[in-house]
């Protein structure tokens, strides 16, 4: 039996997500596909721009002397900011993509 590749698992769960979320999309308004598009591109570049904040994050808990009590795990805090913060702000279908996004940073896709 063959292993699945992780990062093929993520870019098949990322390009799903993007399927909903454009689906949803085109069902919500009466935009083009180019709106759905952009809002992927911008996802996608909102979760590089909070992997960098949370690894930043890392750093400065690490610094402490007592006051952590244990290291920050970048997925584990990803998957905690998507959930308490931008699930209210985000439709659904946005919500598992900015996850998604996520996901495929952490594996360096």
């Amino acid at each position: 039996m063959l292993a699945s590749d992780p990062r093929g698992d993520g870019l098949h769960t990322f390009e799903t997500c993007a399927w909903d979320f454009a689906r949803r999309l085109a069902g919500r308004l009466e935009v083009g596909e180019g709106v759905a598009s952009r809002d992927i591109d911008r996802l996608s570049a909102f979760a590089a721009k909070l992997s960098q904040a949370i690894l930043s994050w890392r750093v400065a808990l690490a610094d402490l002397e007592a006051g952590a009590v244990e290291p920050i795990d970048p997925k584990v805090a990803a998957r905690r900011l998507v959930e308490s913060v931008f699930d209210d702000l985000l439709i659904p279908e946005a919500s598992r993509l900015l996850s998604a996004a996520l996901d495929l940073v952490w594996m360096g896709v």
